[in-house]
């Protein structure tokens, strides 16, 4: 198996995952009293999905632009992502294409630039995060 693999699956997973169980009709769920879970899960979920985006795209050096934009073209992406599922529910019988839930989605994304942001400055080493270094370790 490829190593560089093991920082691109979790991506696959995660998206598989996101798919699978908004394939599942909303009746098939519990229901929760609680108004404001479904956003909770969309932020979470999404969230986890940048984050897995965001370690896949510092993690490759096939595209330069991906390692160089990793924080925009990780929530690019994620936004893609959370609007292409909305999308897809439209079509699950009893779910819902809600924009709200997008934007839930978008705000999970954000919150995840900024952890990422928070840990580059107060916890991580400047010097190990040049574009040097990643494209030296691939040789």
């Amino acid at each position: 198996m490829n190593s560089k693999l093991k920082y691109h699956l979790p991506v696959v997973f995660v998206c598989i995952g996101i798919f699978v169980q908004s394939s599942f009709p909303s009746d098939a769920y519990p229901t929760i009293d609680f108004e404001l879970i479904d956003k909770i899960v969309h932020f979470c979920i999404y969230l986890v999905l940048f984050l897995a985006f965001y370690y896949s795209f510092i993690n490759q050096t096939k595209f330069l632009l991906f390692y160089k934009y990793s924080l925009l073209s990780a929530f690019i992406f994620t936004s893609i992502y959370g609007a292409s599922d909305e999308f897809h529910q439209f079509f699950v019988p009893g779910r819902n294409c809600e924009f709200n839930d997008w934007v839930a989605n978008v705000i999970g994304a954000l919150f995840g630039i900024a952890i990422i942001l928070i840990y580059e400055k107060f916890f991580k080493n400047k010097n190990n995060n040049s574009l040097n270094t990643v494209y030296d370790k691939s040789k």
